[in-house]
């Protein structure tokens, strides 16, 4: 490897920190570490939202819904159309405004399991918006009998508390190591 790389190149490693045995040896050699993400399970303890919530109604999102859906999230959902058309997208909505967007993204390696994502739109921030998309997240997965996963990146407090707030309990980390 040092002849492809060079000498003074330096080399990366994405480490979770599930993975003692990596994790271990990486620990021996590297020269830095960033913290880089967090990832979330289920704790499936019952949730009670704060009594000031606004009440959000969700579905499916429908192809028509993805000018907003871009406009709303910008860049957040890569090849939206497609993601739509497999019924990946939903979208939260009050008073027939979306102001949420939600992912489920099927596992390909596990049948069981299903990465979730949300975002909310930034005007209905802190009202308990992005907890209650990732509560109906949950739902749907449940309902298929699947384990919604879900990280976000380390610094992210809000996305934490969020993810906390509808039950989520972090199950890892991703570390970045440089050689």
């Amino acid at each position: 490897m040092a002849d492809i790389l060079g000498q003074n190149q330096l080399r990366m490693a994405f480490v979770p920190t599930c993975d003692e045995f990596f994790l271990s040896h990486v620990l021996d050699k590297y020269v830095n570490l960033k913290k880089q993400a967090l990832f979330f399970m289920d704790s499936k303890q019952p949730i009670k939202l704060k009594g000031n919530s606004l009440k959000v109604a969700c579905r499916l999102a429908e192809q028509s819904d993805a000018s907003t859906i871009q406009a709303i999230s910008g860049n957040f959902i890569d090849d939206l159309a497609d993601r739509i058309s497999r019924q990946e997208i939903h979208v939260g909505y009050l008073n027939s405004q979306i102001i949420a967007i939600g992912l489920i993204i099927k596992s390909q390696l596990w049948a069981n399991q299903a990465s979730i994502g949300m975002f909310t739109h930034e005007a209905y921030r802190r009202q308990g918006i992005g907890t209650q998309t990732v509560l109906y997240l949950k739902y749907i997965c449940h309902n298929c009998d699947m384990l919604p996963l879900i990280g976000c990146r380390y610094n992210n407090t809000k996305s934490q508390m969020t993810l906390q707030a509808a039950g989520m309990v972090t199950m890892t980390r991703l570390l970045r190591f440089t050689f």
